[in-house]
């Protein structure tokens, strides 16, 4: 095997080179944790380089900190970061969709009448149960708690049938012809797809944010706020949602990084310093901001590669792209056919 110190290793590993990275990258992500729960001045020192200390008022009780992190008013701060929130999202669905492509070009499809009708259900029902999961989303802060333990089978359910209707519509652009792309290319585009989901999404927003209880440095008694201060690692803080370990912003940022693995060699060399550029200003806006410790960014964004590479390795190990190019699972169109 080649010395992970090696580019080409890095950029493109085999099944146990992306797992081998993705342990060495996970006990990084651990020892990194132990260094923010051993030594938290680190999170405190880093935040207070951008908090600026106002007079509290002659009502204040004795010890309060009064201030503000003055850069999360920038406006020119805000719209890149506005940029870069959305930028992962995008690149998702745009490796999404060239996935897709891979999939289906080079291929004749033969659609009957009845397939027509469930590739034009799919396109229609899709975007509708997507929309029900973000509405459920964005009105998820007003809900009772006890819903929580529901959301898998009453919201997430909607998103797990679009995607299997995503699957419906590869299959049938893919039931006839001979594929040319490559094997390693497609394994690579659905590990980002899967990684994506699984880190930045359910076990980053999903899960850690959730449970972690850990407050933002704004809202913490340090910073201006009337909130306990929680070292990295520690649960059972004073906050009760969307929390401040680990960074969601970062986290998604880290998962750019698994694009230099799935873009073509021409594209990386052009896109190589925007796209590891854009990845670390993510997660440095975030604590500027004070929206989250210099730990929260840091383990939010490794956490993303670890996930990448270990599925991109399970994928390379289970030869998901070469099943998917090979056009298994046509049950919809051999059904069809049947009947």
């Amino acid at each position: 095997m080649e010395p992970l110190r090696s580019g080409k290793t890095w950029l493109r590993p085999n099944a146990r080179q992306a797992i081998t990275i993705s342990l060495v990258l996970l006990v990084a992500w651990w020892l990194l944790l132990a260094l923010f729960y051993l030594f938290p001045q680190i999170d405190i020192a880093a935040a207070r380089q951008f908090f600026t200390s106002t007079p509290c008022p002659a009502t204040s009780a004795p010890g309060t900190v009064c201030g503000t992190f003055a850069l999360q008013t920038n406006g020119f701060l805000n719209f890149i970061r506005q940029i870069l929130f959305y930028l992962p999202a995008l690149s998702a669905i745009g490796v999404l969709f060239a996935l897709i492509h891979q999939l289906s070009r080079d291929h004749t499809p033969r659609i009957k009448t009845d397939q027509a009708a469930r590739l034009t259900q799919a396109m229609l029902i899709g975007p509708q149960l997507l929309g029900a999961v973000m509405t459920e989303e964005f009105n998820r802060a007003r809900r009772p708690r006890f819903i929580d333990a529901c959301r898998v089978i009453f919201v997430y359910a909607p998103a797990f049938l679009a995607y299997r209707l995503l699957l419906a519509i590869i299959r049938l652009l893919s039931t006839t012809g001979k594929p040319r792309a490559k094997q390693y290319r497609v394994s690579a585009m659905a590990a980002g797809v899967v990684s994506m989901l699984a880190g930045p999404y359910v076990l980053v927003n999903l899960v850690l944010k959730e449970i972690s209880g850990r407050p933002r440095p704004r809202v913490t008694d340090l910073f201006g706020g009337d909130m306990t201060f929680m070292p990295a690692g520690v649960f059972g803080g004073e906050c009760h949602h969307n929390c401040s370990f680990v960074s969601g912003e970062a986290s998604g940022a880290g998962w750019l990084i698994c694009l230099l693995v799935i873009l073509p060699p021409k594209w990386r060399k052009r896109l190589f310093i925007p796209i590891v550029a854009s990845s670390l200003l993510t997660g440095g806006l975030r604590v500027l901001y004070g929206g989250h410790y210099l730990s929260d960014a840091m383990l939010g964004w490794l956490l993303s590669v670890v996930v990448f590479y270990a599925t991109l390795g399970a994928f390379l190990y289970l030869q998901v792209g070469k099943r998917l190019l090979a056009g298994r699972a046509v049950s919809i169109s051999a059904t069809a056919t049947e009947t």
